[in-house]
This record gives structure tokens, sequence and C-alpha cells, in this order.
């Protein structure tokens, strides 16, 4: 999922190549760190994902295990005004000159429907430092998609691979 930071109002303009493909935001410097900590608690065992469960889902269980929740924060190509997806390492932060793009990373055998963009806007809110990292599991334990944040607008999904 991609994020892209310092636009969309607050005096800072959307990043035109990031538009319709990234989540614009105002918020310039998200927390990647607090971010990170909240994903590591949605991953490496089997949870109840309710809170994160689309209204329409038709799973006949909310338990999925989350292999992976990596947030990292990555500048845009000076040459290209965007950023397409990087390995792990490249064109880290301070490198590029345009707004920061913040890309969570989420891997799993199977997701519930409209699950990774309801932990992506639980995690924006994180990242705002409205909510603190631990009460990513309080909104688990409620098992209540009302407990969780905004959902997270569908432009910024990608597939990026499937393995097998």
């Amino acid at each position: 999922y991609r994020i892209a930071c310092g636009g969309s109002g607050g005096g800072g303009m959307e990043p035109l190549f990031e538009q319709q493909r990234s989540w614009c935001v105002r918020e310039a410097d998200l927390d990647v760190e607090a971010m990170n900590e909240a994903g590591a608690l949605l991953s490496g065992r089997k949870l109840d994902f309710s809170s994160f469960r689309g209204k329409d889902c038709v799973a006949s269980s909310p338990l999925r295990k989350v292999d992976l929740v990596r947030v990292r924060k990555v500048q845009p190509s000076p040459s290209s005004g965007h950023l397409v997806f990087p390995a792990p390492g490249d064109d880290e932060d301070g490198l590029g000159d345009g707004h920061p793009l913040v890309l969570v990373e989420v891997e799993a055998k199977s997701f519930l429907h409209h699950q990774v963009r309801n932990m992506v806007g639980t995690l924006r809110d994180v990242g705002r430092q409205r909510l603190a990292p631990a009460d990513v599991m309080a909104i688990v334990e409620a098992r209540d998609r009302r407990a969780a944040s905004a959902m997270a607008p569908a432009h910024g999904l990608y597939l990026t691979g499937v393995m097998y």
C-alpha cells in the first residue's frame, strides 16, 4: 500500500504522479517506527481479524495469519518525480527531492475482504499519533469493525507478488 505524505491540503500540494496511485495525506511526517511496532503486533500468529473485515466479507472464518507487516518511508527518485516499488534498502530517507512515500507491505496466505485497507487506515492513525501501537491489539480483541479506523481508499493498494 502506498501513502504519499504532505499533500492534499495543509499547505502541501498533492504529488502529481501519485494522485490516483497513492493515498495522499496531509501529514508530512508519519511515525513509521510506531506504525512498524503496531504492524508487528498484527503479524506472526493467527488472529481474529473481525475488526478489519469488510461488511460484505463472505469468508467462513475471520481467523488469519499475517506473516509480515513492514512499513518504510522512501523518497521519490529525483529524476522521475515518483517511485515505483523499490527493493528494501533502495532510495531510503533523504535521497530524493519529492513528497515522501510510506510503503506498507503486508504478506499472508489469504486476506479477508478489505482487511489490508482497514489495517492501513488504522496504521495511518498510529503514524499520526492518534492511536498508540498497543491500541491495535485492543482493536483486534474488540472483534468489531467500528473499533478500527476508517478504511484507506482503494487507490494505493497493489498486489506486488504471488508466492506458491
